[in-house]
């Protein structure tokens, strides 16, 4: 066995090591099995394939709740705010705005 040949053996068992590494991190998170599959497979290809799975497996943390977008097909600004706005007496309006304001007041970022 030559040097070349023992070292591309080295680099190619020190590859499927991490890219054992990878799908066990990969298959302890919470991500969707089909990208767990796809990323495994892609892991197991010698040298290039762990690092095509880190770059394209490293997916951003999730965002609090309260971050997040929530996908709605109307927004409820105008629904959470009517029964003030359309409120005559300006005393009872301002009770409903402070109580609105109250309850709400950690929603903004």
């Amino acid at each position: 066995m030559s040097f070349e040949s023992s070292t591309a053996l080295w680099i190619v068992v020190g590859s499927e090591l991490v890219a054992c590494w990878i799908i066990w991190r990969l298959w302890s998170s919470r991500e969707h099995a089909f990208f767990k599959v796809s990323l495994s497979f892609l892991a197991l290809v010698p040298v290039l394939g762990p690092i095509l799975a880190l770059w394209i497996g490293n997916f951003p943390a999730a965002k609090p709740r309260i971050l997040q977008d929530q996908v709605r097909y109307r927004t409820d600004v105008y629904d959470r705010w009517r029964h003030v706005l359309e409120e005559k007496n300006p005393r009872t309006r301002f009770r409903y705005w402070r109580e609105l304001i109250t309850r709400h007041r950690n929603e903004d970022p």
